[in-house]
């Protein structure tokens, strides 16, 4: 019988490369990984998130918007500022950050580059629960 009691039921693996002294980042790898289980991203970038996702997504957006009979050019506008606000949910680097929402992830990554004197770059993450499949 194992103690659970401290255990989590989320869990997140993240690839850094950085030049910075582990010691020095940790807190920002404890920030990073709490943002990833909280905020549940889909991907790291725009670039990386599934095709089929973003198609659908535009597509529902979409028939939400022809409902209202507007102008093609407004309608253009329209579902590009709703993918933008989308990829906001559901892209690491375009997200809030959960820990101080007036940032973007990418800026506090920037932010901490700066703040440290050296270069960190999140390459991928992988965020898994219990009970989920692992791809």
């Amino acid at each position: 019988n194992i103690e659970t009691k401290n255990m989590g039921k989320i869990g997140v693996i993240i690839s850094v490369v950085t030049d910075i002294e582990k010691s020095k980042i940790d807190d920002f790898l404890k920030k990073i990984s709490m943002h990833i289980a909280a905020a549940s991203p889909l991907s790291l970038n725009i670039e990386k998130l599934d095709k089929k996702v973003i198609e659908k997504e535009r597509e529902i957006q979409l028939e939400q918007i022809k409902k209202d009979k507007k102008d093609q050019s407004i309608i253009n506008k329209i579902i590009e500022g709703k993918m933008g606000k989308f990829y906001s949910e559901v892209v690491l680097l375009e997200q809030n950050f959960v820990v101080d929402d007036k940032i973007k992830i990418k800026d506090f990554i920037l932010e901490t580059s700066k703040k440290l004197n050296g270069k960190i770059e999140v390459v991928d993450f992988i965020r898994f629960k219990v009970g989920d499949e692992i791809e």
